[in-house]
């Protein structure tokens, strides 16, 4: 006689333990999952705030180079005008040569500039501008700036061609009225 199999003896035949086993997989798989992305998401934001501020020290080190470069002309011009002082037997007076200072500090920058500056006596106290620009509008400001300051100049040189314009400019104190 066939006798039934008893289940008295703890066999558990259904799929229970695989269920158990594959919803503790899914979770731990969830899991992982979750921590990646926040990693993932939190590299990606460092990497980005890094970026920022590589962008940012990037400018600053540009800036900081441009203002070398202007700082190394204005010293240039300095010690030209030292320079040029000490060979002068007439001495210009002091508030003429703060008054030049004043004014080349003032001209609008350009791309191009001043590549020397020249102050002496001469029927008065005057002042030679040499420089290149890039363009003859970019002179035209500089023309434009000295007779709003009250300046008589005399266009000395004038030299263009395709990549600039060289010239030359003599400026007294007071614009001479006819």
């Amino acid at each position: 006689m066939d006798t039934p199999i008893s289940l008295e003896k703890g066999l558990n035949l259904t799929d229970f333990h695989q269920k158990q086993w594959a919803r503790q997989r899914l979770q731990q798989l969830i899991k992982m999952t979750t921590v990646l992305l926040i990693s993932l998401l939190g590299s990606l934001f460092f990497y980005q705030q890094y970026q920022l501020a590589l962008s940012e020290y990037q400018q600053r080190h540009i800036q900081l180079n441009e203002q070398k470069q202007q700082l190394a002309k204005v010293n240039q011009l300095i010690e030209n005008l030292k320079n040029q002082t000490e060979m002068i037997t007439t001495p210009l007076s002091q508030q003429y040569i703060e008054h030049a200072l004043s004014l080349i500090w003032q001209i609008p920058s350009q791309n191009g500039g001043l590549e020397n500056v020249q102050i002496y006596i001469e029927e008065g106290e005057k002042m030679k501008l040499i420089g290149k620009y890039q363009s003859q509008a970019e002179l035209n400001t500089l023309q434009d700036y000295l007779h709003a300051q009250g300046k008589q100049f005399t266009l000395d040189y004038l030299h263009a061609n395709e990549s600039n314009v060289e010239f030359s400019l003599t400026v007294s104190e007071e614009i001479k009225e006819e």
